[in-house]
């Protein structure tokens, strides 16, 4: 076999060098294609990693981004933004899970409503409301076909019927804390327990405002916060 020699002239950037030597012969495999790199995590995550990445001198600032979208609450941070193997970080303030667990279900079942309550009693102002809240759910629905017999009614009724023993024996509103997000601290929030009538069966949610109206003001302050440590070193853009 003859023998080859290659000389391969390193190019500079950043005070490092690059070069890359590539021999293919023959039946050569071909060549693995490098995909961009694309990271999700929280709001934290792109200032992190863009400065951990800065401080390594392992990307180019002049040619690095930030992206900020303060309605969808996200901010992402783009390296080597005009090439194929770019980095794509993306950061998101979102409601805490045990937030969205609250806020964001519907209960189709009595007895599922009223195990989420007594395994999230400890997010409850006084565990024994959650105590109670639970047996009085558990004991609705006998407490309904009950009336119901008592009416001697036929299924047609079963708003009414259902309607009155609702707001007889559950409570408007229950008190519990919970974190927003995952970055902040428990605050206490009022919820509105809800329901309504489908089909002669019962659906419950809870809701509320406060909550809502919280988590802007923190989604505000969160993204207002990273983007102040991003802003010295990177242009900065706001959809």
């Amino acid at each position: 076999m003859e023998n080859i020699t290659i000389n391969v002239d390193p190019q500079y950037k950043d005070n490092q060098q690059e070069a890359t030597l590539i021999i293919r012969e023959g039946q050569a495999a071909p060549i693995p294609s490098i995909s961009p790199l694309s990271i999700a995590g929280n709001i934290e995550a792109p200032a992190e990693y863009a400065l951990k990445r800065l401080e390594q001198k392992a990307i180019d600032p002049s040619n690095s981004h930030v992206e900020i979208d303060q309605q969808a609450g996200t901010i992402t941070f783009i390296a080597n933004a005009q090439s194929e193997v770019n980095i794509v970080v993306t950061g998101i303030v979102q409601l805490s899970p045990v937030c969205v667990a609250f806020l964001d279900k519907e209960y189709t079942s009595i007895v599922e409503l009223s195990k989420f309550i007594s395994t999230n009693r400890r997010y409850f102002e006084a565990t024994t409301d959650a105590t109670d809240l639970a047996k009085k759910l558990r004991m609705f629905n006998a407490t309904v076909n009950t009336v119901m017999q008592d009416h001697s009614d036929d299924r047609s009724n079963y708003t009414q019927v259902a309607s009155g023993v609702v707001e007889t024996n559950l409570p408007e509103t229950i008190k519990v804390k919970l974190p927003i997000t995952d970055s902040v601290d428990p605050v206490t929030l009022t919820l509105d327990l809800c329901y309504t009538i489908k089909e002669s069966s019962l659906l419950f949610w809870f809701e509320s405002i406060d909550a809502l109206e919280l988590f802007e003001q923190y989604k505000e302050k969160l993204i207002k916060h990273e983007a102040n440590k991003l802003n010295p070193h990177f242009v900065v853009i706001y959809k």
